[in-house]
């Protein structure tokens, strides 16, 4: 075998270790793509699924809090009526 078939040879098989490498780098970095794609839809799930039970609890916060201050409201007005009601009562009776 000639120094120039030795040489080509050699080359040829680094540049073939060269190609496997590189393979098999691109096969790594696909697989490590793929399971970040698999987290993030499981990630993105997760978040959308928080996302909804915020909207219920908010929804179930309002509700709740609603129904007092209507009444406290009502109370308010009630107090007030009867205020009103006194006041006017006192007033008859103190012009007699």
């Amino acid at each position: 075998m000639g120094t120039c078939q030795a040489i080509h040879k050699m080359t040829s098989c680094t540049y073939q270790s060269a190609c496997c490498n590189t393979s098999l780098v691109l096969q790594e970095w696909f697989h490590f793509v793929d399971k970040e794609k698999q987290v993030r839809i499981r990630i993105d799930g997760k978040v959308n699924q928080m996302i909804a039970e915020a909207a219920e609890l908010k929804q179930w916060t309002i509700t709740e809090v609603r129904g007092p201050v209507s009444q406290s409201a009502l109370s308010i007005l009630d107090m007030r009526f009867l205020s009103m009601q006194f006041l006017s009562m006192l007033q008859l009776h103190s012009c007699w």
